[in-house]
Order: C-alpha cells, then structure tokens, then sequence
C-alpha cells in the first residue's frame, strides 16, 4: 500500500474512518458506492492481511507514508 496511488490510500483511510461503510466513504469522497467497493477491494489486493483483520495498523502506516511524502 506504501507504493498504491494516494487515491486507493486516501480512499483506505476514509473507508477505516466511517467505520467501513461503503455508503457513508462514498459520499465523502463523492464517489459511487461501486467506485468504493472496487478500490477496497484493491486495497484488500495489496496488503498482506485484509483490512478488516487489522484497520488499526493499516491506517497508522497510511498515515506514517502520508508524512513520509510531505517531506
């Protein structure tokens, strides 16, 4: 997930926020609920364990890459 489009990590992070509601991540992100389906399952693609095993420490290294790249 550190090398994915900041989109499909964006989408990840907001996707853990709403408490993985699709419905809820798509309309913050004003994206079609399918549109946030497909990515999560890009996401799910990438990581070693699904994102659902584990939010906690998927969000965190998100957010330890987003502060990487503003450097």
């Amino acid at each position: 997930m550190a090398t994915a489009e900041p989109l499909l990590r964006q989408t990840a992070r907001v996707f853990i926020a709403e408490q993985f509601n699709t419905s809820k991540a798509a309309d913050r992100l004003f994206a079609h609920r399918n549109t946030i389906d497909r990515r999560m399952v890009r996401v799910d693609e990438l990581l070693p364990i699904p994102l659902a095993e584990n939010p906690a420490a998927v969000d965190t290294a998100l957010t330890l890459v987003e502060l990487q790249e503003g450097e």
